[in-house]
C-alpha cells in the first residue's frame, strides 16, 4: 500500500476543476480506502472539451490505442463531476486488477453517493461521479449543480501526453482473434479467470469448470449471451 501523503499530493492535482463537493468526496474515499488497508489515488478529475477531443483522437487520428468513446461534451468528466481512482502498491506503481479490494473501494464509494462504473453495462471500474440529478443532457444544456468550479482551461498541448500516459498505463488487451473456452490454457485464461473474480491463487491459466462458471455469471451480470465461452464480446466487454 501507497504512503498516505503520496497518494493525496497525487489526488490534488487531479482534483483542481473538480465540484468541491465531489472532490471533498474523493478525498474522503481516499481516507476510509487506506483505514481498510487499501491506498488509492485519484488519477483523472475534470477534462475541458478540448482535452477530451484530445483524448478522443488517440487511436483515431492520432497513433495510439483508442482509450475513449466520448468526444468534448459527452463525458461527466467535462463537468467536474466525475474521478477516476487507482489502488497503488507500495511501490507507488498504479495496479488496474480490478480484484476484492478494487470492488471494496467501489462499495465504499458507493455508500458514499457516489455512481460506479464498475456497475455500468459497458463496465468502467476506475470511474466515479456525482450528477446531483442532472442528466448528461442537462449538462450539455447548460444546467449545473450549486457551487460548480470555475475552471482556468489550461493550453491542451500542456495536458494530452499526461492524458495519454494516464491511459496507457491500463490494462487495455486486444481481442486474440479466437474463442476461448474449456479447456484452453495460457495468458488469456489468466486474464479472464482475474476479470471474472477469481482469487490469485486459483488463477492458473486453465479453463476449467470453475472458470466456465464464472464466466457464466459475468455474461448474465453484464447481459451478455450466456455460453462460458469467451468471444469477441464477452472480451471487449472485461478488457
Amino acid at each position: 500500500m501507497g504512503d498516505f501523503k503520496y497518494l493525496m499530493d497525487r489526488s490534488e492535482k487531479e482534483l483542481v476543476g473538480v465540484h468541491a463537493t465531489v472532490a471533498e468526496k474523493a478525498r474522503e474515499l481516499i481516507k476510509k480506502a487506506y483505514d481498510e488497508g487499501i491506498g488509492i489515488a485519484i488519477t483523472q478529475g475534470f477534462r475541458s472539451f478540448a482535452e477530451q477531443n484530445a483524448l478522443y483522437a488517440i487511436g483515431r487520428t492520432v497513433k495510439g490505442t483508442k482509450v475513449t468513446n466520448a468526444k468534448g461534451g459527452q463525458s461527466i468528466h467535462n463537468y467536474g463531476l466525475a474521478v477516476d481512482f487507482c489502488i497503488f502498491d507500495d511501490k507507488k506503481q498504479p495496479q488496474w486488477t480490478v480484484n476484492k479490494d478494487w470492488k471494496r473501494v467501489c462499495a465504499i464509494a458507493e455508500s458514499m453517493g457516489f455512481e460506479i462504473g464498475l456497475k455500468w453495462r459497458f463496465v468502467d471500474p476506475p470511474h466515479l461521479q456525482m450528477t446531483f440529478g442532472l442528466t448528461l443532457s442537462q449538462l450539455q444544456a447548460g444546467k449545473r449543480p450549486p457551487t460548480s468550479a470555475k475552471v482556468e482551461v489550461k493550453p491542451v498541448s500542456n495536458v494530452v501526453k499526461a492524458l495519454q500516459e494516464s491511459y496507457e498505463d491500463r490494462p487495455i488487451v486486444p481481442y486474440p482473434n479466437k474463442v476461448i473456452k474449456l479447456g484452453a490454457r495460457g495468458k488469456d485464461v489468466e486474464r479472464i479467470q482475474r476479470a471474472v473474480g477469481l482469487t490469485e491463487k486459483q488463477v492458473d491459466g486453465i479453463f476449467g469448470k470453475q472458470t466456465e462458471q464464472k464466466v457464466k455469471e459475468y455474461q448474465k451480470k453484464h447481459k451478455l449471451a450466456v455460453d462460458g465461452k469467451v468471444g469477441s464480446n464477452t472480451w471487449n466487454m472485461m478488457f
